[in-house]
């Protein structure tokens, strides 16, 4: 009888969540060692996630579903968002180059990349899902490249450190694609 690791090993194949077929456009910033290091440590303790609604609907209000006084209130959130996001890449840059990137395949364990920076498998980089209205979470986490395809623009990575909301709000957006899909699919039957 085999062990629970030799069967995994057996068959790699199998995956802690699954995959799920999107498009997201991330930001990613190549680090060191030593700043991967202090990233996990930020990502841990202080969550990406800064008000208590998304911004799909910061975004709803802000078109007025809401009374007057609450429109404006959500569309000047939005515009310190949009603020703070700007200031936020400037002062990335400062440190490195970050890039826009689309991840697809995405799953709560990682993804795949696709970036105009040369990736080698075992870089760690910072990884930010950029929010839309789709209602992609604006997740910030450190991902370190698993595998890269020969002749292949993109890398397969995994999340090796995220607050756990973050990891929450991520599981509950790919259920709710998944979902999505599931219904789609039983419509056509």
């Amino acid at each position: 009888m085999r062990t629970r690791e030799e069967s995994a090993a057996a068959r790699p194949e199998e995956r802690e969540f699954a995959r799920i077929g999107v498009e997201i456009s991330a930001r990613v910033q190549p680090l060191d060692e030593s700043r991967a290091a202090r990233l996990a440590e930020r990502v841990k303790s202080l969550s990406s996630v800064w008000v208590p609604t998304d911004e799909s609907t910061l975004r709803d209000m802000a078109a007025g579903s809401v009374p007057a006084n609450e429109a404006l209130l959500a569309r000047a959130m939005l515009e310190l968002v949009d603020r703070l996001a700007c200031l936020e890449d400037r002062l990335r840059e400062t440190e490195g180059p970050v890039k826009p990137a689309v991840v697809s395949q995405l799953s709560g364990g990682g993804g795949l990349l696709a970036c105009p920076l040369a990736f080698s498998v075992g870089d760690p980089f910072e990884i930010q899902l950029c929010s839309n209205a789709d209602g992609v979470p604006p997740i910030l986490a450190l991902g370190r490249i698993v595998h890269r395809s020969a002749g292949e623009p993109t890398s397969g990575f995994r999340f090796e450190a995220m607050h756990p909301k973050d990891q929450t709000l991520l599981m509950r957006f790919l259920y709710r694609l998944q979902r999505e899909a599931l219904r789609r699919s039983h419509r056509q039957e």
